[in-house]
């Protein structure tokens, strides 16, 4: 896959492919937003929301993910799945390198009956 110069992807286009890449990923409900960022939406403010936070400095992103997982997920193996999945999505996609993902697991759900 050819690599994309970083100066033509767009934060919108980081968001939807971070968001993406983990709600992929077995185990993981939704993406939740943080207190933070319903504050900044009811004020009118324009963020970053949908539990996805994303800076860069020097080329390098650094990323904060709120997310819900569904009860019964091992939390420590399905974090280092979104961190792997997420690094090499971004990396291979946009030609940004990726020096941290940090996970926030913000709730636990239940499965909805006839889910596998």
């Amino acid at each position: 896959m050819s690599e994309n110069t970083n100066e033509s992807i767009d934060i919108k286009d980081l968001l939807r492919l971070t968001g993406d890449t983990v709600c992929a990923i077995e185990g993981v409900s939704s993406l939740a937003d943080t207190l933070t960022d319903t504050l900044k939406n009811l004020s009118g403010m324009s963020g970053q929301t949908h539990g996805i936070r994303i800076s860069e400095d020097d080329g390098e992103l650094s990323l904060d993910i709120n997310l819900n997982v569904f009860y019964h997920t091992e939390i420590p193996d399905l974090a280092w799945d979104i961190q792997s999945a997420v690094k090499q999505a971004l990396e291979s996609k946009t030609g940004y390198k990726v020096a941290k993902v940090d996970i926030h697991v913000q709730g636990v759900e239940m499965k909805e009956e006839g889910e596998a």
